[in-house]
């Protein structure tokens, strides 16, 4: 969308917008940034939870709730993107240390970053469906995904307890 378009989109003039951004990338940078901040706020109560699994499950009703209250800020945040190194280093995602650090109280070191990424990349894909509305699964959409995760888990401490 061009700069002339959000402006009017926001009731303002084109030549005003460009007194706050250099140039449309960098409002898109400043609406990434911020959208960032705010899924990062809304997942750290996550982070402070005791038990893993509560962990994950605080997570995903985290993640599932930005998604859903900020469908557009979702999508401009998640998208890929040919300068997402410059505005969101991977080492700054505020999910990645809250997912590893849940899953290192539950999998094995060599499992750790695929199973992660496993639980991850369902609660992401899971979100991005909903939104969509191309997986609206019965009931309680935040029930099914706790369902997902439970199911992860469980079969992982089951392929534990078959090991030892």
């Amino acid at each position: 969308m061009a700069m002339r378009e959000v402006a009017r989109r926001l009731g303002v003039s084109a030549p005003s917008l460009y007194f706050h951004f250099a140039s449309r990338e960098a409002l898109v940078d400043s609406l990434i940034r911020d959208g960032i901040e705010e899924l990062a706020g809304a997942m750290g109560e996550a982070a402070r939870i005791p038990d893993a699994r509560a962990v994950l499950h605080a997570f995903a009703d985290a993640y599932l709730r930005f998604a859903r209250h900020n469908p557009q800020l979702f999508s401009l945040v998640s998208a890929p993107a040919a300068n997402d190194e410059r505005i969101f280093p991977a080492a700054e995602n505020p999910a990645g240390p809250i997912v590893l650090a849940a899953m290192s109280r539950l999998v094995r070191e060599e499992d750790l970053i695929p199973i992660a990424g496993v639980v991850w990349s369902m609660v992401h894909g899971f979100s991005t469906l909903i939104l969509a509305g191309r997986f609206p699964p019965p009931g309680d959409p935040t029930e099914a995904l706790h369902r997902g995760i439970d199911l992860i888990l469980d079969g992982l401490a089951a392929e534990t307890n078959d090991v030892h």
